[in-house]
């Protein structure tokens, strides 16, 4: 895809964080079948349902916008995920695994946070619509509340359990 200008840009972008959703509906049931502490499995799954939603909002915004959904493969987070996969998928079942987990979760979630904000000011920049950016704003909010569930479970419980089986 040739990018000439702003509009290219946000496009673009907008093209790669629907590809990284639709690959995360399929990467989060894996992480919750390979998680063993309840509430990080129970946030996942709710997660999981924030991110079939984003994927609605985000096919909603294409249509508003009259764009076309482009299949823009997103490289980063296909690579995120399967380290993750060879991350957890060795790692000794139970905290330690569920460690390795939350591990991958947060650098996917780091990256979606980057790409809606930058969506964000650009959709402001171009002049779109308050229902365009307030998806966007949406979606960087659940990305946001993940992240800081996982830190919270990693630091309250996960990893001193982890290290408590190491010792």
């Amino acid at each position: 895809m040739k990018t000439n200008d702003l509009d290219d840009v946000f496009c673009t972008m907008l093209c790669d964080i629907y590809q990284a959703e639709t690959l995360l509906v399929d990467a989060i049931p894996k992480m919750v079948d390979a998680a063993s502490d309840p509430v990080l499995k129970e946030g996942l799954r709710r997660h999981l349902g924030e991110t079939e939603q984003q994927v609605e909002r985000l096919e909603q915004i294409h249509e508003e916008l009259s764009k076309p959904i482009k299949n823009i493969p997103c490289a980063p987070v296909q690579e995120m995920i399967d380290a993750g996969d060879l991350m957890y998928g060795n790692a000794k079942e139970g905290p330690v695994r569920d460690a390795a987990i939350i591990a991958t979760a947060q650098k996917i979630e780091h990256y979606e946070i980057a790409s809606y904000g930058t969506l964000i000011g650009l959709a402001q920049s171009l002049g779109y619509s308050a229902s365009v950016i307030e998806k966007l704003r949406q979606a960087l909010a659940e990305e946001k509340s993940a992240d800081a569930a996982l830190s919270s479970a990693a630091c309250e419980r996960i990893n001193a359990a982890a290290m408590a089986k190491a010792a």
